[in-house]
């Protein structure tokens, strides 16, 4: 992606197992239309770390997503008074209009609501839902775009959690 040019406006998807959401994408039908996202990780080291200390288990943060209130929202609420274990999610990231092809994917696999807020205003519009997923497994993947906008080979990364290892 061309990261110099303004910043193209960017459509998010999240498609969870067992959950419809409201799209009608022809590509990402029935999935969740995100806000926005939050998802990182933290390496705890000990210092100081260049003679010999070394790093830890690494702190893998939930990933947390806001979405407009919609019919998956009394299905994550549920999910999360249960703690139904789900198993997998895919959040997909695109840029709008043009050809509309994917760049950017999480994939979270061993999936477990464990947060839902809801809230609105006066004078707002739809209420807005703040929901975080926990997860066993990650797959992070990123697709580069040449200068004439042709996505390349994906980058892929992932962890999983249980084992502590690179997957």
């Amino acid at each position: 992606m061309d990261h110099s040019a303004p910043n193209p406006s960017i459509d998010y998807f999240l498609k969870i197992d067992g959950i419809e959401g409201e799209s009608l994408d022809s590509k990402h039908g029935k999935e969740i239309q995100i806000l926005g996202f939050n998802w990182g990780e933290t390496q705890p080291v000990s210092i100081p770390f260049v003679n010999g200390g070394g790093s830890g288990k690494v702190s893998m943060q939930d990933l947390t997503f806001t979405m407009y209130t919609c019919k998956a929202s009394p299905k994550l609420f549920l999910s999360c008074a249960k703690g139904e274990h789900i198993k997998e999610a895919t959040l997909t990231a695109r840029k709008a209009g043009g050809e509309q092809e994917d760049f950017y994917s999480i994939k979270l696999e061993q999936v477990l609501v464990s947060s839902y807020n809801t809230g609105g205003g006066s004078g707002s519009s739809l209420p807005i839902d703040t929901v975080t997923l926990a997860f066993a497994k990650i797959t992070y993947q990123y697709r580069p775009q040449t200068g004439k906008g042709a996505l390349e080979t994906p980058v892929k990364a992932g962890w999983n959690l249980e084992e502590n290892k690179a997957v």
